[in-house]
Formats: structure tokens, sequence, C-alpha cells
């Protein structure tokens, strides 16, 4: 019964046609994340750690390195798929570039403010909770904009979007420092950003156009929300806890460390 409201939902956002298009859209982002995973996880399990002493590989690390990549590349998927076209969204609708402009600019600023907040929350929740929260509020935030026909209501909508998501990033970077050992992190928040923001928003980018081009552009924007979704639905795959179990006997207290950190309040 649940599902049927659900599709009900889905086919009044968007149609027939559009549910389809979504539809072939998450299962293409599917078999991307699935790549993906298969890449990063050979990357993992192969790569040594030369310089430490230690000599430990980041096997342990690879599940967890994995599930952040997918999130983070979903989620950029479903912003990049709004956030690349509200300006044009917003000049079809008043006719003015001055004004979308000026909506794109105001905005903008929510993230401006968003950056000290999420640092505080990371350093009292823990970075984990505070992923859980961008992402999940990110998603739920857009929903209200689908169903707001008011320019001020979708505004604000749009801002307290963009406060989430964009203030995401350093949260999203920052754990995956905190939990990887110190030698791998380049390497680690390369896999995250290039794998997962640069290529999740190449093909976000991408998908919005050609869906608003199709569609309409408020349609495209509810179709990129399914993305959303599916970011919130992956979140439980980022592990609570890193086997850290050391190679060769070896110990790892400041890894430990560390990651008791990111999960301060969880």
């Amino acid at each position: 019964m649940k599902r049927r409201r659900i599709i009900g939902v889905l086919l009044g956002l968007v149609g027939l046609a559009g549910l389809l298009a979504l539809g072939t859209g998450v299962l293409a982002a599917g078999g991307v994340i699935f790549w993906l995973s298969r890449g990063i996880d050979r990357f993992m399990v192969g790569e040594r750690q030369k310089s430490a002493p230690s000599g430990r590989s980041l096997r342990p690390y690879r599940r967890f390195v994995v599930a952040l990549t997918a999130v983070f590349f979903v989620d950029a998927v479903f912003a990049s798929g709004i956030t690349t076209y509200i300006p044009s969204y917003y000049e079809q609708v008043y006719g003015s570039a001055g004004t979308a402009g000026l909506i794109t600019s105001i905005i903008l600023l929510a993230p401006i403010l968003g950056q000290p907040v999420q640092g505080y929350l990371a350093s009292r929740l823990g970075s984990r909770r505070v992923l859980q929260i961008t992402v999940t509020s990110s998603a739920a935030v857009f929903a209200l904009f689908l169903s707001f026909q008011n320019v001020v209501l979708e505004v604000l909508c749009l801002a307290v979007f963009d406060f989430f998501y964009y203030t995401g990033f350093p949260v999203i970077l920052g754990y995956a420092s905190l939990v990887t050992p110190r030698e791998s992190i380049t390497r680690v928040n390369a896999i995250v950003w290039g794998l997962g923001s640069t290529m999740g928003t190449a093909v976000g980018s991408a998908l919005g156009g050609s869906l608003g081009e199709a569609y309409g552009f408020h349609t495209s924007f509810a179709m990129s929300w399914g993305f959303g979704l599916l970011a919130v639905a992956l979140l439980p795959l980022i592990p609570e806890k890193v086997d850290q179990r050391p190679e060769s006997g070896a110990s790892m207290p400041a890894v430990a460390a560390a990651f008791e950190l990111s999960q301060t309040g969880n």
C-alpha cells in the first residue's frame, strides 16, 4: 500500500515518462557506483603505506571509503542537476536575467553562514552525525521547494537547501581525514572528492540539462530529487566503526583515537 502511494506521488510530480526517465537515471547511477566501488576496492586492497614504519595497508578502510564516495557521488548528481539550472529556471519564469541573478545570489549567501555552524556541530555531534543531517535535510527541504508555488518560499527553501548541501563538503572531507591513516589523507580525499564530487557534478549537470530540455526545469528538478532520496538511502552503508586491526602486529593508536573523535555523539 505504501509503495502504491509513493509511486502515485511521483507520478503526480513528474508523470509517467518522467518517472521512467528517473528510474533509468537511478539505475545508471547504480551502475556507475558499482564501477566506482570496484575501482576503489582494487586501489584500497593493493595500496601500501610504504612510508609508514608499520607497513600497513588501507584494506580495513575500503568499505568506509567506497560508501562515503558513493554517497558523495549520488548527492552531487542530485545537487548539480538543480543548482546548475536555477538561474535558467528563474530567467524563464520572470523573463529577466537580472532577477534570476539576484535570486541566485541570495540563495548562495546561505552556505557562507553555514560553514561555521556545520564546523561547530561536527565538533559537538561528530562528523558522521552531521553528514547524516546535511544529506537528509537537503533532500527534505527540496521536497518542500517542489510543493511551493510562491517565489519567496521557493527562494527560502533553496537557501536552506544550499545551506545544508554546500556546507556538507568540508564535513565529508574532514570525516574521511579523521578516519583514515594520516599518511593516506591526500589519496583518500582525492578519491572522495574526485570520483565522488567532481564526477557526480558532471553527471548531474549533463542529466539535469537533458531532462530540463525534454520536460522543463521544474520537472527535471523533481527527477533530480530522486537522487537526493537515493543518497539518503545509501547513508546506512557508511560503517559506524572501521575494523582497524593492524598488520604484522603493529598498533594503530593514533588512527583509533582520530576515529573515536569523529564518532563523538554517535
